[in-house]
C-alpha cells in the first residue's frame, strides 16, 4: 500500500499509505503524494514490504522504518518508527531484500544472509519460529549469489553452484518443495 523511490539527488521520497510510519516522513498521515524520507542521505538501495521500509548506505549499513510489533526494525524492540533507525549489528550489507511481511533481509560481506522480524512460519530461517528482534544468520547456507524478492510468508534465495533454497510456509506449494509443510531451515 506504498511506495518509495530514491532520486538520482541521492534523495528518498515515499507515497501512501502510513500507518505505522514506513514512508519515514516522522509521521504515520497517509501521503496521496510523495514526501521526503526524513535523514535519507546516503541511501542506495530500498525495500518495501506490506507496512515496512529499509534501506541500505553504501557503506554497508541498514536502516528501517514503520511497523515494529514484529521486530522489522531490527532494532532490539518492538516499537513502530516513523523515521529511519539503524538496523543493530548489520554494517557491512551488499543486497537488502524484504521477502515477505514483517521481515527483511540482508546479504552481507562473504555473501552470508542474515534476517529479522516475525518468524512465526519459520520465514528467518534460523531453525526456529521465535520472531527476532536484530538480525539472525540463516542456517546453512553458503554465499548468497541472488536475493529474489519474496512475498507472503515464504523467502528462496540463490546460492553459488548449489542451486536454489526455499524455506517458511508453503501455502498451496508455494515453496516448490511438493507440499505444504512449514520449513524453519533453507530446503
Amino acid at each position: 500500500y506504498h511506495h518509495c523511490a530514491r532520486l538520482e539527488s541521492d534523495q528518498t521520497w515515499c507515497w501512501g499509505r502510513n500507518h505505522h510510519g514506513q514512508l519515514g516522513d516522522g509521521s504515520t498521515t497517509n501521503r496521496h503524494a510523495p514526501v521526503r524520507v526524513q535523514n535519507d542521505t546516503g541511501f542506495i538501495e530500498i525495500a518495501a514490504n506490506y507496512a515496512n521500509t529499509c534501506a541500505r548506505k553504501a557503506e554497508g549499513t541498514v536502516w528501517c522504518w514503520g511497523y515494529g510489533s514484529s521486530g522489522t526494525i531490527g532494532d532490539g524492540n518492538t516499537d513502530d518508527r516513523t523515521a529511519p533507525t539503524q538496523v543493530s549489528g548489520v554494517a557491512d550489507a551488499t543486497h537488502l531484500a524484504m521477502p515477505g511481511w514483517y521481515r527483511a533481509c540482508a546479504v552481507r560481506t562473504g555473501g552470508l544472509l542474515w534476517c529479522w522480524g516475525r518468524n512465526t512460519e519459520g520465514g528467518l530461517g534460523d531453525g526456529t519460529t521465535t520472531n527476532r528482534l536484530t538480525p539472525v544468520s540463516v542456517s546453512g547456507l553458503g554465499a548468497v549469489t541472488d536475493l529474489p524478492r519474496g512475498s507472503g510468508s515464504h523467502a528462496m534465495l540463490v546460492r553459488t553452484v548449489d542451486g536454489i533454497f526455499a524455506w517458511g510456509r508453503s501455502r498451496n506449494g508455494s515453496l516448490g518443495l511438493g507440499n505444504d509443510r512449514e520449513y524453519n531451515t533453507p530446503q
